[in-house]
């Protein structure tokens, strides 16, 4: 065995072997001067723990409110393109409308302009058909009488 020797008994004082009790007095000082020291650095422990709790569920909520804006702007930004497209392909369509109306309009005065001209055609034929119906029996129209 190793060194086995006792542990020397507590020193005695004078008066009837009892330890000094200034020197129970300061022991019991040093301990409870360490058991506050211990509960200090305990309390400032737990303290740092609480504050880097916080300081993380504070970065956490900054990010999930970073992520809500992100989300909102791409929302935004798609709503945005969305009606941007909504307009171009309406105003395509009014346009591709408008001209099919033009083009109906000019189709409109065309077949307008060929019906005066095939009727200004048959009048004029009409006419001279009178003229040579009229020429080959002599009449030259109403005459007037005196």
């Amino acid at each position: 065995a190793e060194d086995a020797t006792p542990a020397p008994p507590p020193r005695r004082s004078w008066w009837g072997g009892r330890a000094d009790p200034s020197k129970e007095a300061a022991a019991e000082a040093a301990r409870q001067a360490e058991a506050d020291r211990a509960a200090a650095e305990e309390a400032a422990r737990l303290d740092a723990e609480r504050l880097e709790a916080e300081r993380l569920e504070a970065e956490r909520l900054e990010a999930e409110r970073l992520e809500a804006e992100r989300l909102e702007a791409e929302r935004l930004e798609a709503e945005r393109l969305e009606a941007e497209r909504l307009a171009a392909e309406k105003a395509e369509l009014e346009r591709l409308e408008a001209e099919r109306l033009e083009a109906e309009r000019l189709e409109a005065e065309r077949v307008d302009a060929e019906r005066l001209a095939a009727d200004q055609a048959a009048a004029a034929a009409e006419e001279a058909a009178g003229r040579r119906s009229a020429a080959a029996t002599g009449f030259s129209g109403p005459r007037s009488r005196p």
